[in-house]
């Protein structure tokens, strides 16, 4: 998983579902809803970060996971990355 042109050295969530939704929220759309697990990330200097992981397939078989990042900025705003839905077969 690689994000890019994300605010530079920001920490964000990565936040992690098992459905998929297009729900309006701040002027975009997130799509990693209902929220399973959010994960802790931080951009380097350039915007960006990168994130090696696997999955046990055999438990996830037929499941949907859905990625999404978020970081809050200043002064009230929030950024959100597009959505990635992981259609594991």
């Amino acid at each position: 998983l690689q994000l890019s042109g994300g605010p530079s050295a920001t920490a964000g969530l990565m936040l992690v579902a098992l459905a998929e939704a297009a729900l309006p929220f701040k002027g975009g759309k997130l799509y990693a809803a209902p929220v399973l697990l959010p994960l802790s990330v931080t951009t380097n200097g350039s915007g960006a970060f990168a994130l090696a992981a696997s999955m046990p397939v055999a438990t996830l078989t037929g499941t949907v996971v859905v990625l999404q990042v978020g970081f809050a900025l200043a002064p009230s705003g929030v950024a959100l990355s597009n959505g990635l839905r992981i259609d594991v077969p």
